[in-house]
């Protein structure tokens, strides 16, 4: 187990409660998140991000489990967050979804438990949660037993009907972790560069995008990732599921991008898993090269 960033069970009871109090504030505020405890975050100039790529079907879900844990295992001492496609447990099924999404909070507790025994971190690519009957499409960022942040996908693709089954999240989110500044989306959200220019307002130095994106539009999805690196000038991380569902086949290419558009990492099709290290001095010396983001005229358009 690492202890770089995570309370021990030795930690005092003041440094849990700074958890709780930081996430109870969470909860009122969209806006990012830094745990003030050493022992919780420390700052790293350099993260290693686990990316998975799972053939995401219903079938497969207690497999997949199986595979996430067996990976964690033997990488966990390596990376310092691990990152899960959109609606990894239950694939691109509405019926299945809503289903499953009754009972979210069980999805919660694995990861909640996996993060804890394994002291790592996870963004949980996305799964449909339910609350006051509303159906969401939610990513979590879970760290050694806790829920430190979740964002609500907030464009619905209304090409598949989604629009007609999700309610839309409300508020873009960002998060600090390990001294750097993560921002968060989902699939469909990749076509939508406004958003991603609010969080390069907030300083974000990560873009992490679960998604299920088709193989017939797969020359969209490696063209807009590397738009939205270059744009802003941060790493970003596009993890996109295998397999079939509804007849629909899926893409793979999972892909990340440096914040000068270097292809750092491309997946094929298969079902895998790999590690990609980042770093901030590459994010400062691109942007020292050449900082579009100053030359910006506000006076004309506003995000």
């Amino acid at each position: 187990m690492r202890d770089d960033f995570c309370l021990s069970d030795s930690s005092s009871d003041s440094a849990f409660n700074i958890v709780k109090v930081i996430f109870i504030a969470l909860t009122k505020s969209s806006k990012k998140i830094t745990i003030k405890n050493k022992r919780c975050c420390i700052m790293k100039k350099d993260i290693k991000v686990g990316i998975f790529q799972l053939d995401s079907s219903f079938e497969r879900l207690d497999e997949n489990i199986e595979f996430i844990k067996n990976i964690v295992q033997e990488t966990m001492d390596e990376v310092d967050l691990f990152v899960l496609g959109e609606l990894f447990n239950t694939g691109y099924e509405m019926d299945k979804i809503k289903n499953r999404a009754k009972n979210f909070k069980d999805v919660l507790k694995e990861f909640k438990t996996l993060t804890k025994e394994t002291s790592t971190a996870f963004v949980c690519g996305s799964f449909g949660e339910i609350e006051n009957s509303n159906l969401y499409n939610t990513s979590y960022f879970i760290s050694c037993g806790n829920v430190l942040e979740k964002y609500r996908k907030i464009h619905l693709f209304s090409l598949t009907g989604e629009d007609k089954h999700f309610s839309s999240g409300s508020s873009i989110k960002t998060f600090s972790f390990l001294g750097w500044d993560i921002g968060l989306s989902i699939c469909y959200d990749l076509r939508f560069p406004e958003m991603y220019r609010v969080m390069r307002e907030d300083g974000i130095d990560l873009i992490l995008l679960p998604a299920n994106w088709p193989v017939i539009r797969k020359d969209h999805w490696l063209t807009l990732s590397k738009a939205r690196a270059i744009e802003n000038q941060v790493y970003m991380v596009s993890i996109n599921r295998t397999g079939n569902d509804n007849n629909i086949d899926f893409g793979g290419n999972s892909v990340v991008y440096s914040p000068w558009g270097e292809k750092l990492l491309q997946m094929d099709k298969s079902q895998r898993f790999d590690i990609i290290k980042m770093s901030k001095e590459v994010i400062n010396e691109t942007r020292s090269k050449l900082d579009s983001f100053l030359d910006r005229r506000k006076d004309l358009y506003k995000f």
